[in-house]
């Protein structure tokens, strides 16, 4: 009644999209019936199979070829959370400073010049030279 298709999701396939020409999530082949392997983070290419794996911080950013893996620079057991990795670059410089804010709580703070990065946290630090 309102112009819209309502996408057949039955065995006979598992389509979506305006004109449900597209197949759901989860779902690819000529006829979207074929199970995707991508683990609820990814849709398939309706004609491989291949995994397109989610890259959003609502969804997380997966990676690997069933999306089974955060994406490079992306840790967490949702992989939401950027890789705060200091760099290897022996010419970088930064700063380090420990203030003492409460006798027993200490402020740890260190930034990567490099990739301008910040640590701050109460945590202690350890950076090493391989």
């Amino acid at each position: 009644t309102n112009g819209t298709c309502e996408c057949q999701l039955n065995l006979r396939g598992f389509y979506a999209g305006s004109t449900c020409e597209d197949c759901a999530t989860g779902f690819w082949g000529a006829q979207c019936t074929l199970s995707c392997s991508c683990n609820g983070r990814g849709s398939c290419d309706r004609t491989s199979g291949e995994c397109n794996c989610f890259q959003s911080l609502e969804t997380g950013y997966w990676g690997g070829q069933y999306c089974t893996v955060c994406a490079d620079g992306y840790i967490g057991l949702q992989c939401k959370s950027r890789n705060i990795q200091l760099s290897e670059n022996v010419n970088a410089t930064g700063s380090y400073s420990v203030e003492q804010k409460h006798a027993k709580k200490r402020t740890v703070a260190f930034m990567d010049t490099t990739f301008q990065l910040r640590y701050h946290g109460a945590v202690p630090l350890a950076i090493t030279r391989r």
